[in-house]
């Protein structure tokens, strides 16, 4: 096992225990920024320990970055304070990142 897979499963194992902290602190619901700070964490560090373990198909790192994107979605669409637009227009550059670490992964 190479010394990034050891980091790629650290860092799945730790995304996993902040969400998990996030469910004990905070009563999980998904229009509740406190309790989705630690959810969006959680799950872009599990996806980003998926990316890095060798054994891991790229079909499962890339459902991975797209759950992250999902999630940080979910979490900009229930932010209390901003503006509707502001909301769509950071949409964006999630997408366009998940979309280019989709093609680079499955090529």
């Amino acid at each position: 096992m190479s010394g990034l897979s050891i980091l790629g499963y650290c860092l799945a194992i730790v995304g996993v225990l902040t969400v998990i902290w996030g469910a004990t602190l905070f009563r999980p619901n998904l229009t509740d920024s406190r309790f989705m700070s630690f959810a969006t964490s959680g799950v872009i560090l599990a996806a980003i320990g998926l990316c890095f373990i060798s054994a891991v198909p790229p079909a499962v790192s890339v459902a991975g970055i797209w759950a992250a994107t999902l999630i940080t979605m979910i979490y900009i669409w229930w932010l209390p304070k901003m503006e509707l637009p502001v909301r769509i227009i950071s949409f964006v550059p999630l997408v366009a990142f998940a979309v280019w670490l989709t093609t680079k992964l499955l090529k």
